[in-house]
């Protein structure tokens, strides 16, 4: 969820259309790069400073790769650094760390048409 830009990238439960992302593919065709843009806002995801910022501009590349089970994490390309999110709270923010293979840093997509 994001409420502009220069917001943080957050997770809320039932966040409803605010939780709604467009992916495309970025970069080199075959490169399995992608962009994010918020539905909502039209603002884009960028990495900054170890967490996951909205931005009017064009977003950042990210990879995204199967984890298992349905799920899959999302990474800054060529380094070691995914969408982690630490639970506990009802409005946590997504930062950047080192792949662990723990849930905190696995996602799921859901088809929205």
């Amino acid at each position: 969820m994001v409420n502009g830009p220069n917001d943080f990238l957050r997770v809320m439960p039932d966040a409803g259309s605010f939780a709604i992302w467009s992916i495309a593919p970025s970069g080199n065709p075959g490169s399995n790069e992608y962009t994010f843009t918020h539905t909502a806002t039209n603002t884009a995801i960028i990495a900054s400073r170890g967490i996951l910022v909205s931005t009017n501009g064009p977003g950042d590349s990210f990879t995204i790769s199967p984890a298992g089970e349905g799920t899959f994490t999302i990474q800054v390309p060529n380094q070691d650094k995914v969408w982690t999110v630490f639970t506990g709270s009802s409005d946590s923010t997504v930062f950047l760390q080192a792949e662990t293979g723990e849930i905190q840093s696995r996602w799921k997509f859901v088809r929205v048409d």
